[in-house]
């Protein structure tokens, strides 16, 4: 698979258990900021954003997603993003 942008990172650590995926592995997906925050986190990390794990945030059904471009630390960013409805970002499937 090529990369979708100039930096990628190639190995995501899990937080639950450590487990290495590589970007091969894992789905992407293409954020849209819809608030002024989430266009802010697109601009500072890309749009093109890991799928690193399933479950819930706010009570419903969410994924915790990874950049693939580092921050200013060094290391991607993190975050949740619920599947339906997300206050800050809409997203789509950009890979089966």
């Amino acid at each position: 698979m090529s990369s979708p942008r100039g930096t990628v990172v190639d190995l995501v650590r899990e937080r639950s258990d450590n487990k290495i995926m590589t970007r091969e592995s894992s789905m992407l997906v293409r954020l849209q900021g819809k608030s002024k925050h989430g266009k802010n986190r697109i601009q500072q990390h890309g749009d093109i954003w890991i799928v690193v794990e399933h479950g819930r945030f706010g009570g419903q059904p969410a994924m915790m997603l990874c950049s693939m471009e580092n921050t200013d630390r060094g290391r991607p960013d993190g975050r949740w993003v619920q599947v339906r409805d997300d206050k800050d970002f809409d997203w789509e499937i950009i890979n089966g």
